[in-house]
């Protein structure tokens, strides 16, 4: 089984998926209500100790980069600071939970793994939920009364293409070894 995360100290995203593929679990943490970090980790911590022992066949634990850089609007020094710091102290919570040692994806690698081509100037978020919608008859979306996604719904999607390009690592890995054992 494939974990995988989006992390975000607002919300974060977190998929499941069998070594099919299948959806087991895709969900939200709402962590805005939490102002301190500290509680907001605690949360995180609190919430994946449950999966563990709920699913304990997970073998892989995939995880969004953390923004790098600048986004020109969207971040700040304070906030990559933040975001990063919740990424290592997550990260690391995963590997003592479960015992595996986390990989790293980045966002724009893992759309592309999951043949989403996002065009300069369009939106991420709300193309990766259409292509979701589109080829995932397992993922389904709330709206809110205006017939948006509901905030919630971008980061368990995020997560969900986290945990598709974290099934095709595994995947590949597999077959280098089988193709590679067989000579």
């Amino acid at each position: 089984m494939i974990l995988g995360l989006d992390l975000s100290t607002t919300c974060s995203g977190i998929t499941i998926l069998d070594d099919s593929g299948k959806i087991i679990l895709c969900d939200a943490m709402m962590l805005s209500k939490y102002k301190d970090f500290y509680a907001k980790v605690s949360y995180v911590q609190d919430y994946l100790a449950k999966v563990r022992v709920e699913y304990p066949e997970i073998t892989h634990i995939y995880i969004e980069k953390s923004l790098q850089m600048f986004a020109p609007g969207r971040s700040s020094a304070r906030t990559i600071d933040l975001l990063s710091r919740f990424n290592a102290t997550i990260t690391w919570i995963c590997y003592i939970i479960f015992q595996i040692k986390p990989e790293h994806l980045a966002a724009g690698s893992a759309r592309k793994s999951a043949g989403i081509t996002i065009k300069r100037g369009m939106k991420a978020k709300k193309i990766v939920i259409a292509h979701l919608i589109d080829t995932e008859p397992d993922f389904e979306v709330e709206y809110t009364i205006h017939g948006n996604p509901r905030p919630r719904e971008f980061d368990r999607a995020d997560s969900l293409i986290i945990a598709k390009a974290g099934l095709v690592n595994v995947n590949k890995e597999k077959e280098k070894n089988s193709s590679g054992s067989a000579r």
